[in-house]
């Protein structure tokens, strides 16, 4: 009998445990202390204000070098920080702005690399602190690959939690790639059937609003937010989905933040790049990051004075980024996102 009863105790406590755990986690704000640690804190190494911010992906990370815009523009090597970070959303770089907003809050730039698939929900399943934000149905989509985490948020929560930061001052932040012969081999993008499907990882609210907040806070304290364009080998590589995609982020840019300064091209041309300039069809070797920082940033001074324009014009309007050929033909099929 007093082992039924021990049974007993130990199975509702197992379940009081499981479901409080649950509750916890998903009713409170108490994942949020993961951000207490160095989760995303991509500047933690930044000791004296800079003028000019650099941020977003692994785009950003590793193409846009600090010591050849504070050379061309007069400026100190300190002036400028590169606070970007490999598949880095606006969340991330809204919390390594506010968390050091004491070294930030007073920068003349920000300019932000537009990666348009760190706006979508797919974006959450490979994030420490976003895979909260997941549903049940992606859980279940996703748990083959990575298994299913639903019902255990505290297994996120420890996942989350960090006791150091990715990133390091070194080259104030940025971090050259060699060159690969890409063309000859085969890489395979895992994570496309998500970004693919955008019925189930339609557009991130979250990674919006992020965005809203970081121009917002941005421009309140003085600063100029200005997007980045940085160029690929061969964007007919892409497809469609690429198109599809930056489409709606561009859209819904525009509704959400209003006319933005845009400086930057896709197209390789535009800074005289060579196959040996780049590190695969995405990014730029360190030969080709220092060609396209030398071509962006020869004036940081005239972008404040460009106009701002609608993303989705500059991209996708007439003479804009996309050309339509019979290898890349976007049918302007739109997903409607809410």
């Amino acid at each position: 009998m007093k082992y039924k009863r021990l049974v007993r105790l130990i199975l509702c406590s197992s379940l009081l445990v499981f479901a409080g755990q649950f509750l916890l986690f998903r009713a409170s704000g108490v994942y949020d202390l993961a951000l207490k640690s160095y989760l995303y804190d991509n500047a933690s190494w930044v000791k004296e204000p800079p003028r000019v911010l650099l941020m977003g992906s692994s785009r950003c990370f590793h193409q846009l070098v600090p010591s050849v815009i504070a050379e061309q523009n007069g400026l100190k090597i300190t002036d400028v920080v590169n606070a970007g970070q490999v598949a880095a959303g606006p969340f991330e770089m809204l919390h390594t702005y506010t968390q050091h907003i004491d070294v930030f809050g007073n920068v003349e730039f920000i300019f932000y690399v537009l990666d348009a698939d760190f706006f979508f929900e797919s974006l959450h399943i490979d994030k420490p602190y976003e895979k909260i934000l997941l549903s049940r149905r992606q859980w279940e989509i996703i748990a083959d690959e990575h298994g299913n985490f639903y019902h255990l948020p505290v297994v996120l929560f420890a996942n989350a939690v960090r006791g150091s930061p990715r990133k390091t001052g070194a080259e104030m932040g940025f971090e050259g790639l060699p060159h690969l012969d890409f063309l000859n081999i085969v890489m395979e993008d895992r994570s496309a059937r998500y970004k693919n499907n955008l019925e189930h990882f339609p557009l991130s609210d979250f990674q919006l609003k992020s965005m809203v907040q970081l121009k917002e806070t941005c421009e309140k304290n003085g600063g100029t937010l200005v997007f980045v364009l940085t160029p690929f080998w061969d964007i007919r590589l892409l497809g469609d989905d690429f198109f599809e995609r930056t489409r709606i982020a561009a859209r819904a840019l525009d509704e959400t933040l209003g006319p933005v300064r845009l400086i930057g091209s896709w197209k390789r041309d535009a800074y005289g790049l060579e196959y040996t300039d780049f590190l695969d069809n995405s990014h730029l070797s360190l030969s080709g990051a220092k060609k396209l920082t030398a071509s962006l940033f020869e004036d940081i001074a005239s972008i404040r004075s460009a106009s701002p324009i609608f993303l989705e014009e500059r991209l996708f309007g007439k003479a804009g980024e996309y050309e339509e050929t019979p290898g890349t033909r976007f049918h302007g099929h739109i997903h409607e996102q809410r």
